[in-house]
């Protein structure tokens, strides 16, 4: 037999016993010790020791048998400390066992066994539930937590600004954002016009996604427009301010205008496509529109004339918007409370598209929504109250 291929099989059962079965190994050699005491010992046990006493064939059966049981329990001891240093030392699977500078040479990259993808996600899992760690926690959940506090807190003036968007002359105190946010009954906790006019700038600056994916011009208005365009007719307005508002309107598809009548706010919308006004109301009345929005109309009309006799056209025909129905929009998410209505009113100038709302709503929703449209006008891009901001996310945390 070639030496060399003899000590490689040698090596190489020595590497997978000594990797693998070492209980199975010891019990073996308990059940070999009969045959092994009085006779020769197999060749497998024989072939299995590197560098040592084992012998097979004829040689073995000249030895005699004291001989032959030393050099059996010589062999064992071998074997049981050849096994203790391959647990020991880094062996590689499937190659054979080492010790001593051997096994210190193999490369710790290479002997570790990899686990499996699903075992390694369960001690991912199991690490997470025993470290009692949480998953990140929302911005938005955070800062709404922060403010409620805030604005909760008795110490806090009343009077004093926290929103402030100077470009488009926005202020509003903390006592219209608290009632905003939580209104009751006895407090006339309606929804403030500065609230309004607020989140209409807002909604200006960032625009509404839907109306760029239709590719839909949509123009809305503050709640100051209101008294402006109502009062056209009793003011002093110069033809070229008529002109200007009336161009603006035509170049859009629709023009939205938060409208407060005896305390209850709607949205009036004037849809050039469809040749209408429309009406949003979450709490809408048995008749009244007309009368309610007369003075609005003729502000309307007056400023769409001003443009057409300027030439502006809108599609080439003059438009008589004298005769424009008012439409009441039915289906539509209805307030159960008396206080909701500029919530109803601020998420249908979101929602709406001229023919429905791309989503649905209800009351039920509505005091997440008042704390959502809060948190984003507290801590909008527009809003230059800074220090504002800053205090209340420290105020929070320290109280």
């Amino acid at each position: 037999m070639n030496p060399s291929r003899s000590q490689s099989r040698v090596k190489i059962g020595i590497g997978d016993s000594a990797h693998v079965q070492l209980p199975n190994l010891q019990a073996r050699h308990q059940q070999d010790d009969p045959p092994c005491s009085g006779g020769v010992c197999h060749g497998q046990a024989a072939h299995t020791v590197t560098g040592g006493g084992g012998t097979s064939g004829s040689a073995a059966r000249e030895v005699p048998a004291k001989k032959r049981a030393e050099q059996k329990q010589a062999r064992r001891r071998r074997i049981y400390t050849r096994l203790s240093i391959g647990q020991a030392a880094t062996s590689v699977p499937g190659g054979g066992g080492t010790r001593g500078s051997a096994a210190r040479e193999v490369p710790a990259k290479s002997t570790a066994r990899a686990p499996p993808r699903h075992a390694e996600q369960k001690h991912g899992e199991a690490a997470h539930h025993i470290t009692g760690a949480s998953p990140a926690p929302n911005p938005a959940a955070t800062r709404g937590a922060k403010l409620l506090g805030y604005l909760r807190s008795p110490d806090q003036l009343v009077d004093r600004k926290i929103i402030s968007i100077p470009d488009a002359g926005v202020v509003v105190p903390l006592a219209s954002i608290r009632r905003f946010v939580e209104p009751s009954e006895s407090n006339s906790a309606y929804t403030y016009s500065n609230v309004v006019d607020a989140y209409v700038t807002l909604l200006q600056h960032r625009g509404r996604p839907s109306d760029a994916l239709d590719n839909r011009k949509v123009l809305i208005l503050k709640w100051s427009w209101q008294a402006w365009l109502e009062d056209i007719n009793n003011t002093p307005v110069s033809q070229q301010e008529l002109q200007d508002t009336g161009n603006n309107f035509l170049q859009h598809d629709m023009v939205f205008i938060p409208f407060l009548y005896e305390k209850h706010w709607f949205l009036v919308v004037i849809n050039f496509h469809k040749g209408e006004y429309q009406v949003l109301d979450s709490r809408p009345r048995h008749g009244g529109y007309k009368r309610a929005l007369s003075k609005l109309r003729q502000g309307v009309e007056e400023c769409i004339f001003a443009a057409q006799a300027n030439g502006n056209k809108k599609g080439g025909d003059i438009l008589d918007i004298t005769k424009w129905p008012i439409r009441i929009i039915k289906r539509l998410p209805r307030q159960t409370d008396g206080t909701s209505c500029g919530m109803f009113m601020l998420k249908y100038m979101q929602l709406w598209n001229g023919k429905k709302l791309l989503e649905n709503f209800s009351q039920d929703n509505i005091a997440s929504i008042k704390e959502e449209i809060a948190v984003d006008l507290v801590f909008s891009e527009l809003n230059t109250m800074d220090d504002v901001q800053a205090e209340i996310m420290k105020w929070n945390a320290v109280n």
